[in-house]
């Protein structure tokens, strides 16, 4: 009997032995299971996987009264001489981005819960941008994207400040993942797991997933993951908490000679503090434009400093000095900064002095969202008498207004999409004067060129029809006029165009063709292709779309 027992104790002591130094072995054949994310570890006595480390964050990622993360977002694309060694390898930055991002995320309950998403690019990635600043070199670049359920209803807002940046993303998507699209991913062969169930110096487990995309966070960035092809998550061991999320991607393709393109992403979120108790869920703004710069001006919340000069030189009509007067009486009463509305009811109160009405009309915001027209109408007795064009452009990240436009009933006035605006007079029957204003580099509206037209060159003999088309200035065009006698042309454009500081006279006669062949030691024929070069004349441009009041 206890021989037997000795026996069988040595076989229980040689089994546990084997199991002791094969441990590994045994567990990748009895305790891999089908699925990694289901593969069981034990820690302190505890059995630990994927699915129970993220689960394990799941109630207070989504629950919790309030957290905050900090994180930030890099781009870089550059050329490089050796990319297989950094130690001797030569680049040149492209382009580069860093945007710094809080998150912060609030719950009331399920019909109230909201993330906001707070960003400041720190290093601009497209310098000559100008979409949502006409200072290409103003360094402010801000966002807030609002992304959650109010009172029931989904609410994604975003605005910005200063140049347009953006990392839409919604962070609980990516901390709590969608599993079941893991699974799937990886039984597909999509996406390969690296966990080994160790704790390393920090005292945290890390996750690591790879693939040629990520699909399991899609919906986290408005259906489309920015193409990252690695998500590293790391979890406190102690309290199985996710700690910090960083996803990356690196792309090399070729490139020419020697140098081969390198384009790597990274976003980066820690998380803090989690907290319950009472939080207020912050209001989620109103936004017309999501340049916010813009959309205070049209909410009644940003002020500006209106312009004194009011532009009318294409017309002669007897009202341009009352306005004119009505409109700096208005400017330069009470506080030189004021809202929109405060404008407009001291135009209304200006104008009744001179039995006119002035009336805020329409609004009209350009495509790359840096400038803000306002339409004011004018009547009198129910008449239209004319339109003021105020621009509020917005330059390093603040509106400036320097020059206004004012046109009458009988002019055509029109605002383009790119925000050039132009205003056609008639001042005979034959000849028309038309003036075209633009955005310069510094923000400020300014006349580009004219163009006066003769629709009949023969009425040019008559010095009468020669001085109102060249403005008395007709010496150079009647010494042109008679030395060539028999020019058929049909007609003539003047173009006075504003070049470095000074104005350029030039003529176009019939149609490019003839005027591109013509020269002269008296006067200047360009063709239409010249204008085009030096001004901001463009032949297809898109009219403004206005939106009323």
């Amino acid at each position: 009997m206890d021989t037997k027992k000795v026996l069988w104790g040595i076989i229980i002591f040689l089994l546990s032995l084997v199991v002791i130094l094969n441990y590994d072995s045994i567990h990748d054949f009895f305790g891999t299971s089908v699925n990694p994310l289901d593969d069981i570890y034990e820690y302190d006595n505890q059995e630990i996987s994927i699915r129970k480390l993220f689960e394990a964050s799941y109630e207070d990622i989504y629950y919790a009264d309030h957290w905050v993360a900090t994180g930030k977002y890099c781009y870089k694309y550059e050329w490089i001489s050796d990319p297989d060694n950094e130690e001797f390898s030569t680049s040149e930055i492209i382009n580069k981005e860093i945007i710094n991002l809080t998150y912060d995320h609030y719950h009331d309950n399920t019909d109230n819960h909201l993330g906001i998403l707070s960003g400041r690019r720190t290093y601009p990635y497209h310098e000559d941008s100008i979409i949502g600043d006409r200072k290409t070199t103003n360094q402010i670049a801000t966002f807030k994207y609002y992304d959650g359920i109010i009172s029931g209803t989904t609410r994604q807002i975003y605005e910005y400040t200063g140049h347009k940046c953006s990392c839409k993303v919604s962070l609980e998507k990516i901390l709590v993942p969608d599993l079941d699209n893991i699974s799937e991913a990886v039984s597909k062969g999509e996406i390969s797991v690296e966990f080994d169930g160790l704790v390393d110096e920090q005292g945290h487990f890390v996750v690591t997933f790879t693939g040629q995309r990520l699909p399991f966070i899609d919906s986290a960035f408005w259906g489309y993951n920015y193409d990252f092809s690695e998500a590293i998550y790391t979890f406190d061991a102690k309290s199985r908490m996710i700690v910090n999320v960083t996803l990356k991607d690196l792309d090399l393709s070729e490139g020419y000679a020697s140098l081969t393109q390198r384009s790597s992403t990274e976003l980066y979120f820690n998380i803090g503090d989690i907290s319950y108790g009472n939080y207020d869920i912050p209001e989620i703004p109103q936004v017309i434009c999501q340049n916010s710069v813009i959309n205070d001006i049209i909410s009644g919340d940003g002020t500006f400093k209106p312009g004194y000069d009011l532009l009318c030189e294409a017309s002669d009509n007897a009202a341009a000095s009352d306005i004119s007067k009505i409109w700096r009486s208005a400017v330069s009463s009470g506080n030189a900064f004021c809202t929109l509305e405060e404008l407009s009811e001291k135009l209304s109160e200006k104008a009744s002095g001179y039995d006119l009405e002035i009336v805020k009309k329409d609004y009209y915001i350009n495509a790359e969202e840096n400038t803000l027209f306002i339409r004011y109408l004018i009547t009198q007795d129910d008449n239209e008498i004319g339109y003021i064009v105020m621009p509020l452009a917005v330059y390093g990240a603040k509106i400036r207004n320097d020059n206004n436009i004012l046109s009458f009933a009988e002019d055509e006035l029109t605002v383009f999409e790119d925000g050039c605006i132009r205003v056609n007079h008639r001042n005979t029957s034959s000849i028309t004067t038309e003036m075209n204003y633009c955005f310069y580099n510094d923000g400020i509206l300014r006349i580009d060129y004219k163009v006066t037209r003769e629709s009949s060159y023969s009425r040019l003999s008559d010095i009468e029809e020669l001085t109102l088309f060249t403005n008395g200035d007709y010496k150079k065009l009647q010494k042109f006029i008679e030395e060539n006698p028999n020019s058929g042309f049909t007609w003539i454009d003047k173009y006075d165009v504003y070049e470095n500081g000074r104005l350029n006279t030039y003529y176009i006669a019939d149609d490019t063709g003839t005027s591109a062949g013509l020269s002269d030691d008296t006067i200047s024929f360009v063709s239409l292709d010249h204008i085009s070069e030096i001004t901001c004349y463009e032949p297809y441009k898109e009219n403004a779309r206005w939106t009323d009041f």
